[in-house]
């Protein structure tokens, strides 16, 4: 393990901060730019919020050695890493905020757009489902009147009988008188 090398790559994640107090110090997050007092505390941090930058950090540490003497070794490092420069938190969590306000818009438009077309399958559906409904409308109202028409057939045929019947039966009655 090349110590200078993790010690490079681990600064780039994390930096010493001066409290105010004499010989006092806590460990800062330069991506996020939060702050812990414990070694073990600003490493969990780190590897929570910067997942990327860890594993860049883990892959320069070599092989060979299981996480828990890696995460020992690390932890001896971070104590002697440099001071915080002034505003570089700052820089670097605007930064990122930018990339993360514009990402976050791409996925906002990306959202709206999926529910406009939501929106469009939608109409679409109710269009489709009220024309069908129209269709069998039709279909009923051609039905209802051919049996209507069928029905009035049958009238006019009956009333035809009917009126067979009644002069039969009227010549019947001519001729028995």
């Amino acid at each position: 393990m090349n110590s200078l090398k993790l010690a490079h790559e681990l600064g780039k994640l994390i930096a010493r901060r001066k409290t105010g107090e004499t010989g006092e110090f806590s460990y800062v997050c330069l991506r996020s730019g939060e702050e812990r007092n414990g070694r073990g505390e600003i490493l969990e941090l780190v590897k929570q919020r910067n997942r990327e930058g860890w594993e860049i950090v883990r892959n320069s540490g070599g092989g060979g050695e299981t996480d828990k003497e890696f995460e020992g070794k690390i932890r001896k490092l971070v104590a002697k890493l440099p001071w915080e420069k002034s505003g570089e938190v700052k820089n670097r969590t605007v930064k990122e905020t930018k990339i993360k306000a514009i990402a976050k818009l791409h996925e906002e438009n990306d959202e709206t757009n999926n529910m406009k077309q939501e929106k469009e399958l939608k109409v679409d559906k109710v269009v489709s489902a009220f024309v069908e409904t129209m269709n069998m409308n039709e279909d009923t109202e051609l039905k209802m009147e051919s049996e209507f028409e069928e029905t009035i057939d049958m009238k006019g045929e009956k009333e035809l009988k009917i009126e067979k019947m009644e002069s039969e039966f009227e010549e019947t009655i001519n001729m028995k008188e």
